[in-house]
């Protein structure tokens, strides 16, 4: 009798902890909801093609997804929002790479209210070279530091609310076709992100841009120069942010080229050692005005000759690119 009670007790305590160890693990990674619907998408390339747009390539789907969807995308599962179980306008559902996958988007996706956020990480990169519109959702580069991730966009038009660069050592870096984001674009310095843009073809819109820390701005020159990154409202730069600006495939003359549109200004590159321009024949100077922050090459034109005497800002109109 001793001995069956003492296996009674081991057992109520073994599932006791048991349970407690599920409990947790549920409340870190939250697998499904009420309905049995999984909350995640993750990417497990299981159609073999590394393609972002084939639904096989992604772990977590909606049954019914592949045969009652038309549109790209909507293949993902859908989730229910716990605060709106049974109701489908308010379901989330997050798409996710990690673990050192390498995607490619070369087909135009669009989100089609199929996910909430579109996340990079854990080692991880996407490429894009095709139109990718997440319906107003975000997107994460990078969440955990330690890791290094990537985006690079060499085509297609990337439409999404906002980007976020976070803690890890990432990296977004277009050359070509346009990134337009309704809110925020935002580095984080942790590991030390960087947003790089590249050429004289690619566009960038935000409605605000903010360099924290010693995250770092590199702009790659095209033959012609750069266009402007349009921030709608403010522009805010960390005292220890870092500028990076490379002209050695610039072959335009004397100029003076904005490299960052505003409508307010918050902060400025401060610190000359944080400042790192290369690969122009003629010199360089890095100038400030009302809605702009512009790189004078060569000679300066007459108007922004009071940059040089100004601690970095130009008063007065002068020539834009």
């Amino acid at each position: 009798t001793m001995n069956l009670n003492g296996n009674r007790r081991r057992v109520s305590i073994l599932l006791g902890a048991l349970f407690s160890a599920t409990l947790f693990a549920c409340s870190i990674f939250p697998l499904s909801n009420a309905h049995g619907e999984d909350l995640r998408a993750i990417w497990d390339n299981g159609g073999g093609d590394l393609e972002f747009s084939n639904p096989l390539n992604w772990a977590n789907l909606d049954p019914s997804g592949l045969a009652n969807h038309t549109l790209p995308g909507a293949w993902l599962d859908t989730g229910d929002d716990p605060v709106h179980p049974n109701d489908d306008a308010n379901d989330t559902t997050n798409a996710i790479i990690q673990n050192g996958n390498n995607v490619l988007l070369s087909s135009n996706f669009n989100a089609a209210n199929q996910f909430d956020i579109l996340i990079v990480r854990f080692g991880s990169s996407l490429d894009i070279q095709a139109d990718l519109n997440t319906n107003n959702s975000p997107i994460l580069l990078g969440q955990i530091a330690g890791n290094t991730d990537s985006i690079t966009q060499s085509s297609g038009a990337v439409t999404a609310s906002a980007l976020t660069l976070g803690d890890a050592s990432s990296t977004y870096t277009i050359s070509d076709g346009s990134l337009s984001l309704s809110g925020g674009l935002t580095l984080n310095n942790v590991d030390g992100s960087t947003f790089s843009l590249s050429g004289d073809t690619a566009d960038v819109g935000a409605g605000n841009f903010t360099l924290n820390g010693a995250s770092t701005l590199d702009l790659a020159f095209g033959a012609t120069g750069i266009n402007a990154i349009d921030v709608g409202n403010t522009f805010s730069i960390s005292g220890s942010a870092i500028l990076d600006i490379d002209g050695s495939a610039y072959s335009g003359g004397p100029a003076t080229i904005d490299l960052v549109t505003f409508a307010n200004l918050s902060g400025a590159f401060a610190d000359p050692a944080n400042i790192n321009v290369t690969g122009f024949s003629a010199p360089t100077s890095i100038g400030y005005d009302g809605d702009s922050m512009f790189l004078i090459v060569g000679v300066p034109e007459p108007s922004s000759l009071m940059v040089l005497g100004l601690a970095g800002f130009a008063m007065g109109c002068r020539r834009r690119r």
